[in-house]
């Protein structure tokens, strides 16, 4: 089985665009001074926790206790998503005016620098969807840093070295907003060392 905790983080950032679509650089921007009462941005902002989590094949469910410790921290336009003591950062930008919402991730460093591609310039960037449900936040990627953008709120069971948009997993998780306080960026950290207990589905 795949490294859980780093599954878990990349599948959340994925870094996280419609499964079988390229990003789109012309999505329209809607910022909070376009909408009328509370934005989606605000709405957003504080710690959430991980309510439930579907991966299209339950054999791939992370740990209970793996699952329990993830949050996701918004504040202001940035997003880390913390996992056992672990962070991944990320800058993101909402398109509100789209349906279905998407949410675009840029990956960060501790310094707040955006990370980039191998061999490139470009920005380790991905799309995911998200809407509200009552009191929860929901959540739709491809697995996969270059994992395209999921069409629907749908999870699905992938290959595990997809080559063709329709064979990627998408994860669909339902978030619930939690009490607590946002916890202080560590800076950097050393990645521990896990143990890879195989890799065929």
């Amino acid at each position: 089985m795949r490294n859980i905790t780093i599954l878990l983080l990349a599948v959340l950032i994925g870094l996280t665009i419609g499964c079988g679509q390229k990003p789109s650089a012309t999505l329209p921007w809607s910022g909070p001074e376009q909408i009328t009462g509370v934005s989606d941005l605000e709405r957003l902002q504080g710690v959430w926790a991980v309510e439930s989590m579907d991966m299209g094949d339950p054999k791939w469910l992370p740990p209970e206790d793996v699952t329990k410790s993830v949050r996701f921290q918004f504040q202001g336009n940035r997003l880390n998503m913390i996992a056992k003591g672990i962070w991944e950062r990320s800058s993101f930008t909402l398109h509100e005016t789209v349906d279905p919402k998407v949410m675009t991730l840029i990956q960060v460093n501790d310094m707040g620098e955006p990370r980039k591609r191998p061999m490139t310039s470009e920005p380790k960037k991905k799309e995911q969807l998200y809407k509200f449900e009552g009191d929860l936040l929901v959540i739709a990627f491809c697995e996969g840093s270059d994992g395209p953008r999921p069409t629907e709120f749908k999870a699905r069971s992938g290959n595990l070295n997809p080559k063709k948009p329709e064979e990627y997993a998408i994860v669909l998780i339902k978030l619930k907003k939690t009490n607590e306080e946002p916890k202080t960026d560590p800076g950097p950290q050393k990645m521990p060392a896990f143990t890879n207990r195989g890799t065929s589905r």
